[in-house]
């Protein structure tokens, strides 16, 4: 195992990658990438080391906050999440609550919610045999076409294409 891998948890490798094979065609994807390792790097441990409490952006959400709102938002994504219900965890108004969150995250919660729900729908893509009408039911998303549609947009390729690219560059590593 070389030290980045014994650093760096595997899906922090996986996002920096991802920006840096983006950055030349796709810069909007790479900055996705990118805020979405900073976030991790904010919030979970590295190697056993507590993460950072890096100050929140000003007019942001308290770090207890952040937390509380991401831990909220892990344990329900299956279901409706709604900017009320949001606020309401942190004890905030709707209008504070937003222009909080976009600050401490750099986007708007339902975009937040959107990319957490493909981000969970490409982990249960990769680890399992699921149709893609069930993945998007268990990620929270309506039906499988409205799936379909977010994962393009987000991606750049429909989800039946990202699961047999994460196939065959999962056979030539084991081939290897």
């Amino acid at each position: 195992m070389s030290a980045a891998e014994l650093l760096l948890p595997r899906e922090l490798k996986s996002l920096i990658e991802d920006a840096d094979t983006s950055f030349d065609t796709n810069r909007a994807r790479a900055k996705q990438c990118l805020q979405r390792a900073l976030h991790l790097i904010r919030r979970e441990p590295i190697c056993g080391v507590p993460a950072v409490e890096l100050p929140s952006a000003s007019g942001g959400l308290a770090v207890w906050q952040m937390q509380q709102v991401t831990s909220f938002i892990e344990s329900n994504l299956a279901g409706k999440i709604r900017v009320p219900q949001l606020a309401a965890v942190v004890h905030l108004s709707v209008g504070h609550f937003f222009r909080a969150f976009k600050a401490s995250f750099g986007v708007c919660p339902q975009s937040y919610l959107t990319r957490k729900r493909i981000s969970r729908a490409a982990v249960l893509m990769s680890t399992s045999a699921q149709p893609l009408a069930h993945i998007a039911l268990e990620v929270g998303l309506c039906d499988q076409a409205h799936f379909s549609r977010t994962f393009r947009r987000m991606t750049g390729v429909s989800p039946q294409c990202w699961r047999r690219l994460r196939a065959r560059h999962a056979q030539t590593k084991t081939g290897e």
